[in-house]
């Protein structure tokens, strides 16, 4: 993403609302509702993703245990 003046130029939202382009401002109204704006829900999947692996391998990990 290109940042100018704080502000994200080909922000790759296709909102048109207020804060178009203002990441700051847009993560902390999305975070306060509890979710992630349109440019970081693949990075979030991602993340939900590889926190499941984990918690599989460790659920592995305890069943080799016993």
């Amino acid at each position: 993403m290109i940042i100018q003046n704080h502000m994200a130029v080909d922000c790759p939202c296709t909102s048109t609302c207020e804060r178009h382009g203002d990441c700051a401002a847009c993560v902390a109204n999305h975070f306060n509702k509890g979710n992630l704006p349109f440019c970081l829900r693949d990075i979030g999947k991602k993340q939900k993703k590889e926190r499941k692996q984990e918690k599989k391998l460790e659920k592995q990990q305890k069943k080799r245990c016993w």
